[in-house]
């Protein structure tokens, strides 16, 4: 039978452990690193000035019937969780919030905002609002004010001067600024 004061060296030892697993499992930190053909990020969950790097870990998605493909980027704050309290690569990253360089898009809590560069997606309420320097949409139909809309005349196609309805025309309009 081991005497005590080994038995006491042997729990501080596994205090010691157990320690610093928990403190492993949930870090934050800022992505270093992606791999977005393999859905994989890189963070540094490290203090200031001690960086320390995770392994390649995936961050989750949707993948069913709803899917979604949203990559972080370089420089951004996310949350590593790691159930086991081991930096492995059994470990996944989660996005993980605002600062000062990169604030919220918007301050409206009614409000799902997605914005990607100089374009900002709006949905509130029965609305969509697109902001965008440009946009193009591929669809082989579309109907402006919904089902029965009203047509549209463009620029050089006939109308009948004394109804205003279109006599030909395409099929095809193009809005620019």
């Amino acid at each position: 039978m081991a005497d005590l004061p080994s038995i006491i060296a042997d729990l501080r030892r596994e205090v010691a452990e157990l320690t610093r697993r928990q403190a492993n499992v949930m870090r934050t930190g800022k992505v270093v690193e992606v791999d977005a053909a393999r859905g994989l990020v890189r963070l540094d969950v490290g203090d200031e000035g001690a960086p320390l790097l995770t392994p390649m870990i995936p961050w989750p998605e949707r993948a069913g019937a709803r899917r979604s493909w949203n990559p972080p980027t370089v420089g951004e704050v996310m949350t590593m969780l790691s159930p086991s309290g081991d930096l492995s690569e059994r470990s996944i990253a989660v996005h993980g919030g605002f600062t000062d360089a990169t604030p919220a898009p918007s301050g409206d809590g009614d409000a799902a905002v997605f914005a990607v560069g100089g374009v900002t997606i709006t949905i509130k309420g029965d609305s969509v609002v697109i902001d965008a320097p440009q946009a193009t949409i591929n669809c082989p139909s579309i109907d402006l004010g919904g089902a029965g809309g009203q047509p549209v005349a463009r620029v050089g196609d006939q109308v009948d001067p004394g109804t205003h309805k279109i006599i030909s025309g395409s099929g095809t309009v193009r809005a620019t600024g």
